[in-house]
């Protein structure tokens, strides 16, 4: 897993050392296609677009409520 992934994980409360293969397999696909999705939603407009748009896009696209304003 991606040490910002795992790092990520750890700080929602995961004990990642702890879980089974067939738990933490498939939560680090899931991690994967969550960033994949994100990178997804900039598509080619990334450099075109503000970080201020990336940003509200991904608020409204996972319902994000941001703790850091």
């Amino acid at each position: 897993m991606n040490k910002r992934i795992e790092h990520l994980a750890r700080q929602a409360g995961l004990k990642l050392d702890e879980l089974p293969d067939e738990v933490y397999l498939p939560l680090e696909q899931f991690a994967q296609l969550v960033a994949q999705d994100c990178i997804d939603q900039c598509g080619g407009k990334g450099a075109c677009i503000g970080a201020g748009m990336v940003k509200k896009t991904i608020i409204e696209r996972y319902g994000i409520i941001s703790h850091k304003d």
